[in-house]
């Protein structure tokens, strides 16, 4: 098997519950150090987006709106305009 550089997980927690989503999330944080690859996820799940990743990219409709530290990211009006209305 290779080695890849990056793993691309597409919404890895649909369908688990609290408890699975919680072994996943310590499963994914654990990729880097074992294997020495990257991890990009893609999910609308803002929560567990907040737990697992350090850095975040915010699309709308294929516009950038937001890059950085997933804290930051969050907290960012237009991100929030965008997911959650106006302001």
């Amino acid at each position: 098997m290779g080695e890849p550089k990056l793993i691309l997980l597409d919404e890895p927690a649909a369908g688990l519950t609290d408890e699975e989503g919680a072994v996943l999330k310590d499963l994914v944080l654990g990729i880097p150090a074992a294997t020495g690859a990257q991890v990009l996820v893609i999910d609308h799940d803002v929560e567990l987006i907040r737990a697992m990743c350090s850095e975040t990219m915010v699309l709308d409709y294929g516009k950038l709106l937001a890059l950085g530290p997933t804290a930051e990211v969050l907290e960012n009006d237009n991100v929030r305009r965008a997911y959650l209305g106006e302001l």
